[in-house]
């Protein structure tokens, strides 16, 4: 069986990745609605601007070849709301906290596009972009714009930033730097970021 590793993402075409519900607390939407209005943003949203196809679909255990996209009660990482990473096989995998996000008073909908968005796009969660004065910021499409949202079949979804917002020079007139667009120049942003940020000696 062909397995697509994190580093080989869109070299082979459309991504399938499993959507798998461990959770006991409601989700706050139906698991199935849940995962439909995810597909579709990203297919309406994200596809255009950043990505290479994906395919999310529920069941209760992964194939081997399949990205995983899981929701648990509690998180296993303090402070964590959601993250990505890499299974054992190498496969990304993203982990939503579903108790651990209503406690901070978010929406599981919210958590679960950001961590979406942040595995597509770096899947090995270790690609930075250097700013003009050296600090370099990582690929991380919606930390700088996690507060703001926007609806897609009455499900708020997370803003996420363009590739724009990463390239270090001047842009012209009308350039958008995220979905909304609230940011005005590359590597600004609607909240503090200071977790995914570094200054390069």
């Amino acid at each position: 069986m062909k397995v697509i590793r994190a580093a080989q993402a869109g070299q082979g075409g459309q991504v399938t990745i499993a959507c798998i519900n461990k959770a006991t607390v409601d989700l706050g939407v139906p698991f199935e609605k849940l995962t439909r209005a995810l597909q579709k943003c990203y297919d309406t949203y994200f596809l255009p601007v950043w990505g290479y196809p994906v395919k999310l679909y529920n069941t209760d255990a992964a194939k081997p070849s399949d990205w995983q996209f899981v929701y648990f009660n509690d998180a296993d990482a303090a402070g964590a709301l959601g993250y990505h990473d890499l299974t054992k096989d190498g496969q990304p995998v993203s982990k939503v906290f579903v108790r651990t996000t209503l406690a901070d008073h978010q929406l599981v909908s919210v958590t679960a596009s950001h961590e979406l968005f942040e595995m597509v796009i770096d899947p090995l969660a270790n690609l930075w972009a250097e700013a003009a004065d050296g600090t370099e910021y990582a690929y991380e499409m919606s930390d700088p714009v996690e507060e703001d949202t926007f609806l897609v079949d009455g499900i708020p979804m997370s803003n996420f930033v363009h590739p724009a917002w990463f390239e270090p020079f001047k842009h012209p007139p009308g350039t958008k730097f995220d979905h909304l667009g609230l940011l005005r120049k590359p590597f600004s942003m609607t909240r503090e970021l200071a977790s995914q940020i570094r200054t390069v000696a």
